[in-house]
């Protein structure tokens, strides 16, 4: 059995120990809160980042599909337009023939 007096001489030895130990850990819990603390703010601004990102191709998108359907009417109007001019100008030609075929009907 130890004595009283060896439990005595031992106390402060350990106590020494613990809390040299609870001051290094007290120091890595600092050390690894420090880096979490510093991770989620890279991550808060790369998540800002990445939602600007996304704002701005929506926006693209929806200026390119504007555009799109823009050039879509334009062409269809020009379509439209040629094609009525084309039969405009047919019919006048056949308009001609037919009176110069009455013509030589006539003659």
């Amino acid at each position: 059995m130890c004595s009283r007096y060896h439990y005595q001489e031992i106390l402060p030895e350990r106590l020494l120990r613990n809390d040299v130990a609870l001051e290094q850990t007290l120091k890595d819990i600092t050390e690894n809160n420090k880096k979490v603390v510093d991770a989620l703010r890279k991550l808060q601004y790369e998540n800002y980042k990445v939602n600007n990102a996304i704002d701005s191709i929506e926006r693209k998108h929806i200026y390119m599909e504007a555009t799109f359907d823009d050039a879509i009417k334009t062409a269809l109007t020009n379509v439209f337009e040629s094609q009525f001019h084309s039969m405009s100008d047919a019919g006048c030609t056949l308009k001609e023939l037919d009176g110069r075929v009455d013509v030589m009907k006539v003659t």
